[in-house]
């Protein structure tokens, strides 16, 4: 979540439909979701969705900017 983005990140399609066969296995794969964030020119930071690692996008500048404030957050619904 970036704290100064104007438009929050809209999914691909509009809904999302999967199935998943009775008694399949834990780790079973339900489905994949993509996401677009349109303000990604403001964003300083990159979520790798994979392994969850934080990278720069790019160099930061001091000077330019004092400081960074990223937050993540997870929910369930």
């Amino acid at each position: 979540m970036v704290e100064d983005a104007d438009e929050p990140p809209v999914f691909i399609v509009s809904s999302y439909s999967f199935d998943v066969e009775e008694n399949a296995p834990a780790g079973t794969q339900v489905g994949r979701v993509h996401a677009k964030d349109t303000d990604v020119a403001n964003n300083v930071v990159r979520i790798n969705s994979e392994d969850g690692m934080i990278t720069t996008t790019r160099p930061l500048d001091r000077e330019a900017q004092a400081w960074h404030n990223i937050s993540v957050s997870a929910t369930e619904i």
